[in-house]
This record gives C-alpha cells, structure tokens and sequence, in this order.
C-alpha cells in the first residue's frame, strides 16, 4: 500500500479571524512554552519549540515543533505545526510529520501516529480556538523584547 505524504497531512478549522489568533498567541496562548499536554489515554503531546513567527502560504504564520508520544513513552513521530490563514473569517491549523518516508512506518507505527496526531491536532486547535475568544491582557514576558 502506498500513501502520498500529503496524506499523512491533518488540518483543522478554527472559527476564529487570523488577526485574532495573531493576538491571542502572541499574549501567551496555547504552544507557547516547551510543555507535555496529555492526550487521554493514548499518550502525550511535548512541544518541542514553541509557536514563532514564520512565512506561511499567504501571509505570515505561525510554526511549532511537537513530539507524538505513546503512552509506554516511545516516540512516535515528530510533527510540524503551522497555524496560518485560511479564509477571511476562519484560521487553519495544519499537522504533518517532520520525516523522509513516513509512506515506510510499520503498521503500528502508521496507526499510532494518526491516533495521536488526530487528538493532537484537534486539542491545540480547541486551544487556540478557546484563547483566540478570550485572549490575555498582559504579554507574555519571554515575547516581548525589553530595550
């Protein structure tokens, strides 16, 4: 069996503006420091580097490194998040493997990685979607540069 690697590629919609994440990240939302979120009982989702500012398909994004965990604590495959434009009113929230061949992973490790990237995607969408409607005052301190 053959699958393309865009296929190994999950997105998400957020109801939320992109101006709106925009502001809702860079106050201190979701994906922001080095953290190990729990995805119930099938294992963890630890942000490697935190969400940045990057090039994206239209216009600015914003892109983090993640590590898919099992729940023994084997890795299952490391993940590129971007968060980026997608229509006028919504944002996307794109999930892909950071690897030469995933088309090549064994069955099981096919089958963990779309577990946990699937509850990866949707709980840091369901973040980003909950901080974009209340976004913090204050900016985070590790953001904002003092001179």
């Amino acid at each position: 069996m053959y699958l393309d690697p865009p296929t190994f590629v999950l997105e998400r919609r957020i109801n939320q503006p992109l101006p709106q994440v925009n502001l809702a990240v860079s106050t201190g939302g979701p994906l922001i420091r080095a953290a190990v979120d729990s995805l119930g009982s099938d294992g963890w989702m630890c942000v490697d580097s935190p969400l940045r500012r990057t090039l994206g398909s239209y216009d600015l994004a914003w892109r983090c490194d993640l590590r898919l965990v099992s729940r023994r604590g084997r890795l299952v495959a490391r993940v590129e998040v971007t968060v980026d434009g997608w229509s006028s009113d919504a944002t996307r929230l794109r999930l892909r493997p950071v690897a030469r061949h995933p088309e090549r992973w064994s069955r099981w490790r096919l089958k963990r990685y779309f577990v946990l990237a699937s509850l990866a995607a949707d709980q840091a969408a369901a973040q980003l979607n909950e901080h974009a409607q209340k976004p913090q005052l204050e900016p985070v301190p590790q953001l904002v540069a003092v001179s």
